[in-house]
């Protein structure tokens, strides 16, 4: 129908009866009276009649066209087939297209099968498209892309950067037909630079711009920005409305009256060795406005083989949520053993409801065989090992060398550092270390000369979650330890020390641990509670002092150290402490790990055996770093894996999630001294299989899982003055949220040909006057 208001036409069809009628009883108004002046009169009327009739039939037709000129134009007559073809009242049009393909717009119509928001959307973009022609310059634009380039934009070297993507038109035809297989990503995307991105396609356009903004336009989405976001979105659409572009926004969105949603689940136990238990959290939010009673939750883990045939699956024992109401959150612990080590994931899904997105997520992880401790010994003794710094650590954690305690123990001294890669290990003893080797190399990033480069790894190791364990000794290079392994609080050393006090050779004078000054839930926790009378039964007979320790102490925010315990008789001399150093923690014994200061790593001390060996096997497990976040991340976020020495031969191919889905052949490539393989944009949630193949076909799958945002199940529509307040006025707002699956065009989708209808229908108007005066037939 070319009419927007066509019942405003009919109107207007009927309204010209209104002239004729007015007409025919102007005729019949008058009663005729003949008297003698009247034959000269009607001699007169005679000879003009035919002139007076054809003035009348003029005006009559005039009046009968302005009714219904003004039925047309209040009927908003928007043009025909036949108008279109002859390009009468055309001009140049630019119109570009956003479209919202986040995971909320995968929420069901009620009561329709099958259809989503999405599918509205696209209903809505079909019937705008095909009112449309060649001549026009058309742009679709799908937020989940403009995500993609802006995050390509803020990737270091890559062409994104430095070569902005051009503004070019889509072909009207291609597009009908690319519009049909869309579906949305699983990405959620922010509206404030998919506004600004969209300013380039009016730069240089002329005549009629009109910018659509297809969304839910959820409250999550508007009212919880930051208020510089909010901005820049209120200053996007100021700016295009300036331009005079004319944007409308059209809302599809609706509450959900059931949809839980999969917040996350997420490892408790800091990592996953394999034969013991590993905990796992889930949590689950009703986001709907209706109760939910006897909701299912089904667990699967998944193994990956050296093969795509030999992947395993294990179905763990289901949950059932008794009931949850809206908005509440549920959260409960499993438990998971996994049997090998190696690339492990758990699958996690909930049952069918109005948002399917939000139903599913996974969590993968790196099962290790053991936790991977590297011993640095700076006092080693081949001839009797027994007198070795590192001998007692390693007989605590590891003392078949086997791993079967659940600790893989290597040994190495000083002078192997600079070959170390620190990354391959969990924790990292230096014990009675000297210094580092000191090797001047040059960095290639600052240019500036490094004199310590495996020190500089270690920091950085640290920095990135690892942890390392000190205990001094008698072969410490003070000058080093206070300065390049101190750098004034910002290195590895926590506090300067000075010369060591006490005699180890005079046993009967010796302090043991503070049993007050063991700091609760601190990495010497182990000697609280019911073991806090141990605290007495191991002897120190020689300890370095740290200097500074009252700062420490007094925990005002000058340092980051953390006195853990303190030695009895001393002068609150510390023990121990800990400090945080990035995501990742250092903390330093003041006495050897040997027999050489203490008799600590005795097997027995006055009936208490053990005691060395269940605290250093305690203080490893808390200290272990934990599972690395790059194997599960958002959707969208990137896939890196760094390439250890064994598979830089190795290529690598990505195999996304779903049936069917397209390799990815990904070659290696160096960031900052690092070989990795990356894949930037893994838009779609699900498991990504990556595979390693060595030249003699040996495969390693590494799992990685990118989930759903869980702000996407949250589909509250923004209210009113939510909107306002986050987006301003300067649009055309449509509401949508009723409109099930039928497309309706919009008033500013059709072209506005009543302006001209108006434009002649005031022209009609003066038209009559002048006649109707110059006739004599004013009335």
């Amino acid at each position: 129908m070319p009419f927007i208001h066509p019942l405003l036409l009919w109107l207007g069809v009927c309204g010209i009866s209104i002239p004729i009628a007015i007409h025919i009883f102007n005729r019949r108004r008058f009663k005729v009276v003949d008297f003698a002046a009247m034959r000269f009169l009607m001699d007169a009327m005679r000879k003009n009649r035919r002139r007076l009739r054809i003035e009348e039939l003029i005006l009559l037709l005039l009046r009968c066209l302005i009714i219904f000129l003004a039925g047309a134009a209040l009927a908003r007559f928007a043009g025909c087939a036949a108008i279109e073809d002859l390009g009468v009242g055309t001009d140049d049009r630019t119109v570009v297209f956003l479209l919202d393909d986040s995971d909320s717009m995968r929420q069901r119509l009620g009561g329709m099968e099958g259809k989503t928001l999405f599918d509205a959307a696209k209903a809505d973009l079909q019937a705008r498209l095909a009112m449309l022609t060649n001549k026009d310059k058309v742009k679709l634009l799908r937020t989940s892309e403009l995500f993609d380039r802006e995050q390509a934009r803020k990737t270091p070297g890559s062409p994104a950067e430095a070569n902005p993507v051009e503004a070019k038109f889509d072909d009207l035809d291609t597009l009908k037909k690319r519009l049909a297989d869309m579906q949305p990503a699983r990405a959620r995307t922010p509206l404030a630079p998919m506004l600004r991105a969209a300013q380039a396609y009016f730069r240089n356009a002329n005549g009629t711009q009109r910018f659509y903004v297809l969304s839910d336009f959820r409250k999550v989405d508007l009212v919880q920005e930051e208020a510089d976001t909010t901005q820049r979105q209120r200053d996007a659409l100021e700016a295009l409305a300036k331009k005079g572009v004319e944007t409308l926004l059209i809302d599809y969105g609706r509450p959900a009256r059931t949809n839980l949603t999969l917040e996350a689940i997420e490892m408790v136990s800091p990592y996953a060795v394999a034969k013991r238990p590993v905990r796992l959290l889930v949590k689950v939010r009703n986001n709907g406005t209706t109760r939910t009673d006897a909701a299912r939750v089904q667990l699967t883990a998944i193994v990956p083989g050296a093969k795509d045939d030999a992947q395993k699956t294990i179905a763990l024992p289901e949950v059932t949520i008794d009931f949850l109401e809206p908005g509440e959150l549920w959260q409960h612990e499993v438990t998971f053993v996994p049997d090998t080590p190696g690339s492990t994931a758990v699958h996690v899904e909930l049952g069918d409801d109005d948002l399917l997105g939000d139903n599913d997520a996974s969590l993968a992880m790196q099962v290790r065989g053991a936790i991977r401790v590297l011993l640095v010994d700076g006092k080693p003794d081949s001839t009797n090992p027994e007198r070795a710094e590192t001998f007692f650590l390693r007989m605590a954690l590891d003392p078949n060398r086997t791993g079967n305690h659940g600790f893989a123990v290597e040994v190495v001294t000083r002078d192997d550092l600079p070959a170390i890669r620190f990354d391959d290990y969990d924790v990292v003893y230096l014990a009675n270390l000297s210094d580092f080797p000191e090797q001047p190399v040059t960095d290639k990033a600052t240019g500036k000369t490094v004199r310590y480069p495996a020190l500089k790894s270690l920091e950085e190791y640290v920095d990135a979650g690892g942890s390392v364990v000190i205990f001094t000794g008698d072969k410490l290079n003070l000058t080093f330890y206070n300065g390049p392994f101190y750098r004034n609080g910002a290195g590895l050393n926590p506090l300067p020390l000075a010369a060591r006090e006490g005699n180890p050779r005079d046993w009967e004078n010796y302090a043991t641990i503070d049993p007050k000054s063991v700091r609760p839930a601190g990495v010497m926790s182990f000697f609280s509670g019911e073991l806090a009378f141990a605290t007495q039964l191991v002897r120190f007979f020689a300890f370095t002092p740290a200097q500074e320790a009252a700062r420490a102490l007094a925990g005002n925010g000058e340092s980051t150290s953390v006195v853990e315990a303190t030695f009895t008789g001393r002068n609150e001399s510390p023990m121990c402490i800990s400090r945080r150093m990035g995501k990742g923690r250092v903390v330093m014994f003041y006495s050897t790990a040997s027999l050489a200061w203490n008799d600590w790593a005795l097997d027995a001390v006055d009936e208490v055996r053990g005691l060395y060996v269940y605290f250093i096997a305690d203080l490893t497990d808390q200290l272990a770093r934990g599972e690395h976040s790059r194997y599960t991340q958002p959707a969208g976020a990137p896939i890196v894996y760094p390439l250890s020495e064994a598979l830089r031969d190795a290529t690598a191919t990505l195999i996304p999630p779903g049936v069917g889905a397209d390799l990815v052949d990904l070659a290696p490539v160096e960031t900052n001294g690092v070989t990795e393989v990356a894949y930037r944009h893994p838009r779609d949630a699900g498991i990504y299989r990556l595979e390693l193949t060595l030249p003699g076909g040996e495969k390693t799958p590494i799992l990685f899982a990118r989930n759903s945002d869980p702000q996407e199940g949250r589909l509250t529509p923004a209210s009113e003055d939510e909107r306002i307040a986050a987006l301003g006025e300067e649009y055309t707002y449509i509401d949508r949220s009723d409109s099930g699956d039928k497309a309706v065009a919009d008033p500013a989708a059709k072209k506005p040909y009543w302006m001209w209808l108006t434009l002649t229908l005031l022209g009609a108007l003066a038209l009559e006057t002048y006649l109707a005066q110059r006739f004599g037939h004013w009335t």
